[in-house]
């Protein structure tokens, strides 16, 4: 039995750990370790491991959770958590990467567009693919241009994108306040607006951190690359020695859960 799988992953900038525009990064790392801490993990660890995709690289960490004993169709839960080892601005092109390379495709026909099946689709979340956006960089390596070949030369193909979740901060929102999200906007994020861009799609899942204003409007780029506070960071912490769950943790993993269980896979 094919297992449910869900993707999350953590927008920020690797290079600036601990600034506000990275906390949703450390709800990342902090959700594995809590996956990792759950009676239900069958196999797996926290542990984020340096990984490739083409030219892509990110920090990966994969585990996989038994069956829910109230479960109706009795499918475990495999997680993948993606730290995107890019800039910002050029998240979603790793994302994506390391999200088609792993969640399974169906391959139909094309629906007509405007159809009752291809509206049936989009009511679902499902986004058609005709092939995965090729680099128009000059200098682009051979790997990668075989690798975009080959995904170009598969079948049509349907997935569900609804299996991604997105974590990253936001400005309107008081420091550590929580917000979910199923599709949107991208709020001004610039990570989160690469990825819609590279999706093609705003229907995945996404989870807010507040992280406040600056005073002054044009303080902001300052502002976002300012370190948290200590309270900042706690409320988004798992303690694995006395099993503590910051108020923002527990509000995201209860959250990661039923997306991961209880969302159409």
């Amino acid at each position: 039995m094919a297992p449910r799988r869900l993707a999350i992953v953590g927008l920020g900038n690797y290079t600036h750990p601990l600034t506000r525009h990275s906390i949703g990064q450390i709800l990342l790392q902090n959700l594995a370790k809590r996956a990792a801490a759950d009676p239900l993990l069958r196999s797996g660890s926290s542990t984020l491991k340096s990984a490739r995709h083409g030219m892509r690289h990110a920090w990966v960490a994969e585990m996989v959770l038994h069956p829910r004993p109230d479960s109706e169709d009795n499918k475990p839960l495999e997680l993948r958590f993606i730290v995107p080892k890019s800039p910002m601005n050029l998240t979603g092109r790793t994302a994506l990467g390391f999200f088609w390379q792993w969640l399974p495709t169906i391959a139909r026909s094309q629906p007509k567009p405007g159809s009752p099946e291809a509206l049936a689709l989009a009511e679902k979340g499902e986004q058609w693919w005709d092939a995965v956006e090729v680099d128009k960089e000059v200098n682009i390596a051979a790997e990668e241009r075989r690798l975009a070949k080959e995904e170009a030369e598969q079948p049509k193909r349907v997935k569900s994108m609804y299996r991604l979740l997105t974590l990253q901060d936001n400005l309107d929102l008081f420091p550590s306040k929580y917000l979910y999200q199923r599709g949107g906007g991208s709020k001004g994020h610039n990570g989160l607006r690469n990825v819609i861009e590279k999706y093609q799609t705003e229907r995945f899942h996404r989870i807010w951190v507040g992280i406040g204003r600056p005073e002054r409007r044009e303080d902001v780029a300052e502002w976002v690359l300012g370190p948290l506070t200590r309270d900042e960071v706690e409320a988004c912490e798992y303690d694995e020695e006395t099993k503590h769950e910051g108020e923002v943790l527990a509000k995201a993993y209860k959250e990661m859960m039923r997306i991961g269980y209880d969302e159409p896979a």
